[in-house]
């Protein structure tokens, strides 16, 4: 089941206990007595690695936590209690266990070490002596999902059930907190959890002799930015609720009006806009708009009602209700998708400053990529300006500081060019030229200065569209010409850079060989049906071929870029704080007197993050909210 990645049929079809949770007896203990306690931190020195995992009620502005477990050898635990009600005072237990937590020579070991970082930090100790993450192993070993969490990792690696989450707290309405639970429950859970977690170490550090790539990725590209991430989350990023509030405001107000002329239009008050099988009803049952616009109607295969997505309404040119609708559903994603969820994620800091705390996920992409969850803050929009009116709510906390964005420019297209070694492409970015300017002179064969602007959004089209292995059908759609014409640009693209193309016929050819495709720093994927027989899967796989070495080497560009930044901030005493990283972009707050000295920092640190034979280029900017500052 594993290997077919039918992993949810697990518990559906194995009884809680018809695989073993343990393969021998274990020793799970608490920590009740000062003697035990000690004894328990003499181990650890003289052990010298120990496994950590900690139990809290997720809370953005407490983050309570609830236990710690330690691990020093398999089938044994301790387990100290950090609840109110603990036999030992929490805060004097782990005062007792700086020293080892904040010690660089005892080695911690754990899966997502990031939230045992958090969960100390808001007990003011800094978690240092970071070793492995299992987490960040599993992510680098096993490159063609996205499922890290330690009750897979145990099950495919140990064939050994951990105990689920949901088993003890269980689920939907009924779900209880930690907090509900009694300390024997929490006791086995988490010394589970360190005991798993030091019995995959051994486990994942023996997978990884010999892969001397993977092993440097995870010691000098993943592993440091567990602090820097962990930083980031409880630091968050100031919000003006007021400006979210208007804009709140401002589209029920719009929505409401969109909903009356649809119904006035639908001749029915009680229209639901919001109701895809009712709208197909209306326009293509009782009013036939396909047939007045000459527009083929599709069926959805599952439901059999008409489809209306965005491609289907706007073939219906011409027609009011068609756009009213349109215009309802980009409104009411504004606010659903945007507004709405920025609002539930606020809490105020210790200053009374209105900030979210989104989460970065490490493992959440299959290119290396961080992801941001809880809420989302890598999708809101940047070149609408519906995106740029939210952005605006994004400001820097303390008052007359200002926030600061550094971007790398074209990062993708220069990656493309130092991977290829094309030397037009190459030499169009040594000498400072615009990309999209001179493909576009090359594409439509007129001189530079007089490329057009929708020349030059289409040559930018092309010249992104290459790297994601984009093919003429989706180009054509993209730049609106025939597919012909788009076949007939990405041919003259290629005769111009023939070193592309090259590399990627070359790229394609070694994926189908090895089944997988690397970054510059050695971070692999896997892509196991490269070679089917189904076409569309075929070329599909024949694109993540191409993007995720480019993606991919993006990726870790910006998370060196980060710890070189971070090392910076810390060492040269900066009050300025890196907030966010969106994709190429990283984000900080900073006081007026610090601005000219972190952005010239930033830029430096950016630039020279690695070596490519290209130059990289930075864009910083500041102002007033994140829209100012782009």
């Amino acid at each position: 089941l594993l290997e077919l990645e039918f992993t949810r049929l697990i518990d559906k079809l194995l009884p809680p206990h018809a695989l073993p949770t343990h393969t021998t007896e274990v020793h799970y203990q608490f920590i009740d007595t000062t003697a035990q306690l000690e004894q328990l931190i003499s181990n650890i020195q003289n052990t010298g690695e120990v496994a950590l995992a900690s139990l809290y009620n997720y809370d953005q502005q407490t983050q309570q936590c609830l236990g710690l477990a330690f691990a020093l050898q398999p089938h044994n635990a301790w387990y100290l209690s950090l609840s109110d009600d603990a036999n030992l005072a929490p805060q004097q237990s782990l005062e007792k266990l700086r020293n080892v937590f904040e010690s660089n020579d005892i080695k911690k070991v754990g899966h997502n070490l990031k939230e045992v970082w958090i969960a100390l930090a808001f007990r003011d100790i800094e978690l240092r002596g970071l070793a492995f993450d299992v987490m960040l192993a599993s992510h680098l070993l096993v490159t063609n999902r996205t499922q890290h969490d330690l009750e897979t990792i145990t099950l495919r690696e140990l064939n050994i059930r951990k105990t689920p989450e949901k088993e003890i707290l269980g689920t939907g309405r009924n779900k209880r907190t930690w907090q509900d639970t009694d300390e024997n429950s929490r006791c086995q859970y988490l010394c589970e959890e360190a005991d798993f977690s030091l019995q995959l170490t051994q486990q994942l550090r023996n997978r990884m002799q010999g892969e001397e790539k993977l092993r440097q990725l995870l010691e000098e590209f993943d592993q440091p930015l567990i602090p820097i991430l962990g930083q980031m989350e409880r630091w968050g990023i100031a919000i003006d609720t007021s400006h979210l509030q208007e804009l709140k405001k401002e589209a029920e107000g719009v929505l409401e009006d969109l909903q009356e002329k649809i119904a006035k239009q639908a001749d029915d008050p009680d229209f639901n806009v919001q109701s895809p099988k009712q709208v197909g009803e209306l326009l293509f049952d009782k009013l036939s708009l396909h047939v007045e616009c000459n527009v083929d109607i599709k069926r959805n295969q599952k439901t059999g009602t008409y489809k209306t997505d965005r491609e289907t309404l706007e073939a219906l040119e011409g027609q009011e209700l068609p756009r009213l609708i349109l215009q309802y559903r980009d409104w009411q994603k504004r606010l659903s998708t945007y507004i709405d969820p920025l609002l539930e994620f606020v809490v105020k800091d210790k200053d009374g400053i209105p900030r979210i705390h989104t989460r970065f996920r490490q493992t959440g992409t299959v290119t290396g990529r961080l992801s941001s969850v809880s809420p989302n803050l890598q999708n809101i929009p940047i070149r609408t300006p519906a995106g740029r009116e939210i952005r605006k709510a994004f400001v820097a906390g303390p008052k007359n500081w200002v926030i600061v964005s550094a971007d790398y420019s074209q990062v993708e297209l220069r990656i493309l060019a130092h991977i290829s070694g094309d030397p037009d492409l190459s030499r169009a970015f040594m000498e400072g030229e615009d990309i999209h300017t001179r493909t576009a002179s090359i594409i439509f064969g007129v001189f530079p200065s007089f490329v057009l602007p929708e020349q030059r959004s289409a040559a930018k089209a092309i010249n992104f569209g290459i790297v994601y292995g984009m093919g003429p059908p989706r180009l054509s759609k993209q730049i609106n010409v025939s597919v012909k014409e788009a076949g007939r640009f990405i041919r003259s693209y290629f005769e111009s850079y023939p070193k592309v193309k090259h590399y990627l016929d070359n790229t394609i050819q070694h994926a189908r060989k090895s089944r997988s495709v690397e970054t510059l720093f050695g971070r692999r994927r896997e892509i196991p049906d490269i070679n089917s027989k189904a076409p569309r899967v075929k070329a599909h796989n024949e694109h993540i071929a191409v993007n995720t070495p480019i993606q991919g080497t993006a990726a870790d560009l910006i998370k060196k870029a980060m710890i070189h930044v971070a090392r910076r901030l810390r060492e040269e005493g900066f009050q300025s704080r890196l907030l966010l990283q969106i994709h190429d972009e990283l984000l900080f707050e900073a006081p007026p007197e610090e601005l000219n000295r972190l952005q010239a920092m930033v830029q430096k640190e950016m630039r020279e993050a690695i070596k490519l034979d290209i130059p990289l280029v930075v864009d910083v900017s500041h102002g007033k909210n994140w829209s100012d500052a782009h």
